[in-house]
């Protein structure tokens, strides 16, 4: 019974004045309650009904059927289905419900669930938490896409703990210029105080857009980011200043 026909129980009950009894049997025993305790019962249940709320979910589907999604390959690999494309910005929508069972698909054996469980979690933001510990752990993924977009999601969860940092500060070290490029970015969007040494490290990397990285990075962990010098001559439509009278 669902709570609006409890609902409509009730006030059947309370308008009619109903003089009923609701009757249990046990064996041969038959008790009898009356009718204010059975409205009590009823609006017992409505409460009830009403705090068991449905898992939070995209139209259509369920999490657990996302989550399956996450994980299947897809049926068609050159032309994907959609709702297998839809299912990591279905779960990042559903938030912190989804995180755990997201997080658990980074160690699945398919490089590409990896990827999209990745891809997921930085969508979610900060309601991807209880990722952290498996995305420090996928920096170290035999996929450089992996560690890449896992570098990217912590810094969009946006918890720059000792272990995060550590973990990315470390990351500053990869093989793939684009993962240490996207580690570089994530400490500063981090305002990491703990990496400085790292970063500073990191602008003198061999390639140039790591090095560029790093020294934004060292900028917004700085403060020197809301501040940066123009070069050249002025904007012709930048507002002229106006002489103050004493």
């Amino acid at each position: 019974m669902n709570s609006s026909s409890i609902k409509r129980r009730l006030l059947t009950l309370l308008n009619i004045g109903e003089v009923v009894h609701v009757t249990r049997k046990r064996g041969q025993i038959e008790t009898k309650t009356p009718l204010f305790v059975a409205c009590l019962l009823l609006v017992f249940a409505a409460t009830a009904s009403r705090a068991q709320k449905p898992e939070p979910s995209p139209p259509g589907k369920t999490l657990a059927q996302w989550l399956a999604l996450l994980r299947e390959p897809p049926t068609d690999p050159k032309k994907p289905d959609r709702d297998w494309s839809l299912a990591p910005m279905a779960l990042a929508r559903i938030g912190a419900p989804a995180a755990p069972g997201v997080a658990a698909a980074l160690r699945d054996g398919s490089p590409s669930t990896r990827r999209r469980a990745a891809v997921s979690l930085l969508a979610m933001g900060p309601k991807g938490q209880a990722g952290i510990p498996d995305l420090i752990q996928a920096l170290k993924d035999t996929e450089a896409s992996v560690r890449k977009t896992s570098a990217a999601a912590l810094a969009s969860i946006g918890t720059a703990s000792s272990e995060v940092v550590t973990a990315l500060a470390a990351a500053l070290k990869d093989p793939e210029a684009a993962v240490r490029e996207a580690t570089a970015t994530s400490l500063g969007r981090l305002r990491a105080q703990a990496a400085i040494a790292a970063l500073t490290e990191a602008t003198k990397d061999t390639n140039g857009a790591v090095r560029q990285a790093a020294e934004r990075a060292l900028r917004r962990v700085e403060g020197r980011d809301e501040a940066v010098p123009q070069k050249g001559p002025p904007s012709k439509n930048a507002p002229k200043a106006t002489p103050q009278t004493p």
